[in-house]
């Protein structure tokens, strides 16, 4: 299933499956939300924000989850302008910044 927002824009990646969750209302927006693994993927349906998560350790940041959501939403067009190489940049960013990353990126050498 693609989130359609008001826009017309499709960027939820969420699939046909079971797996995609019944409309989650938070605060006067409507989320969908898909539990693969250990990751989980909401997206706001009117806003086309996405959101991915690692289930099982919520506080680690994969740069990759933080560069979609940045480029997901309006409010952070300068990071992905700043990100050229991908989560690349993304992962020197959090590494300047003294933000410990996911454990060992497979795309992300060090």
């Amino acid at each position: 299933m693609h989130v359609e927002s008001a826009s017309g824009i499709h960027r939820a990646r969420l699939p046909t499956r079971r797996a995609v969750s019944e409309p989650l209302e938070v605060d006067g927006e409507t989320w969908w939300w898909h539990n693969h693994g250990e990751h989980c993927l909401f997206a706001d349906q009117d806003s086309d924000t996405e959101i991915e998560v690692n289930t099982y350790c919520p506080d680690e940041i994969d740069p990759d989850f933080l560069l979609q959501y940045a480029k997901s939403t309006d409010r952070y067009r300068d990071v992905d302008t700043a990100c050229l190489e991908g989560i690349h940049d993304m992962a020197r960013v959090l590494d300047l910044a003294a933000i410990a990353l996911t454990p060992p990126h497979p795309h992300v050498s060090g």
